[in-house]
């Protein structure tokens, strides 16, 4: 028989323990009073750690953690959503979850991440519902949206196209990596409006689409006209951003880039949402918003060829 390799009779000391990870630093933006709170407030580290994720994506991400509280988190999450879910909140009688906190912290390089803490709302999104429900069911929803966005357009403008407090728009025809004002906003104007949506167009597409850059200068100015008063617009109107509660009751989410819009600008996002057609949503869209055809056809242009050169 074969022996047994020798071996020594002295192990090895076991290695150290990981290292007690440090709490992480960060600074509160907002928070409620503990007595309003359902339950104690997550820690950055409890959030991270979450593991029940709604959605996830490199640059925000949305997780359930513990029982009463759902956080939208990342670095492409900003303040300003917060701020305007609870605007919303304070001006109208719009179901809109409730942010419990804000939490931000720096990871370098000028980049922060933001933690929303806002209130769990039960339910399912509209766009799961929507092919399960009969026509009178839909045209109920549709009756609480169109109320709900009545509501938001009543809201007095002041004076400007842009976010809450002057602040830029947030939308993706405005956005832009380092800041220009001449692009984000806020604009005083419908017309400068138009023209930020050009000089992104240039941007993206550069000179080599010069001629079709001058083409919309000389145009949109005429075809984009809304009524020359901003509104408050939420500008992400689609079905998988609305949540129908167990009782039937509307919620709306995902408040990032909404503020002070054209008139027409609701409804051509909305539009532009409807992606393959594959159902009759258009249809009840016309229940909710009043409707800007022509407004939608030139917006979904420009969109499509920022993003052809994108």
């Amino acid at each position: 028989m074969g022996e047994y390799p020798p071996r020594s009779l002295s192990l090895s000391p076991p290695p150290p323990p990981p290292p007690i990870p440090r709490p992480l630093s960060y600074n509160v933006l907002f928070r409620e009073p503990d007595d309003i709170l359902p339950e104690p407030l997550p820690s950055v580290e409890l959030i991270e750690d979450s593991l029940h994720f709604i959605n996830q994506l490199s640059a925000r991400s949305t997780a359930r953690v513990g029982e009463s509280f759902v956080v939208k988190y990342g670095d492409r999450v900003k303040p300003i959503e917060a701020e305007n879910m609870r605007f919303v909140r304070e001006q109208t009688n719009i179901m809109v979850p409730r942010v419990f906190a804000v939490y931000q912290r720096s990871i370098g390089s000028n980049k922060d991440i933001t933690y929303i803490v806002m209130e769990h709302i039960p339910g399912d999104t509209l766009e799961f519902l929507w092919n399960k429900l009969s026509a009178s069911e839909k045209l109920n929803i549709a009756s609480q949206l169109q109320k709900a966005f009545t509501s938001l357009r009543a809201i007095p403008h002041s004076g400007f196209f842009g976010g809450l407090g002057r602040s830029k728009l947030m939308d993706v025809v405005f956005r832009t990596d380092e800041p220009i004002p001449t692009i984000n906003g806020p604009f005083s104007t419908e017309d400068e409006l138009i023209q930020g949506m050009i000089e992104r167009y240039l941007q993206d597409c550069g000179t080599i689409m010069q001629q079709k850059a001058d083409y919309y200068s000389r145009v949109l100015p005429k075809v984009l006209r809304g009524s020359d008063k901003p509104v408050f617009t939420y500008a992400k109107f689609k079905p998988n951003n609305v949540i129908i509660r167990p009782g039937g009751d509307v919620v709306i989410v995902d408040w990032a880039t909404a503020g002070w819009y054209p008139s027409y600008w609701e409804y051509g996002i909305s539009m532009f949402a409807c992606g393959d057609w594959k159902d009759d949503w258009h249809a009840y869209v016309a229940e909710i918003l009043e409707e800007f055809p022509s407004h939608y056809v030139w917006v979904l242009m420009l969109r499509l060829d920022m993003w052809s050169y994108a």
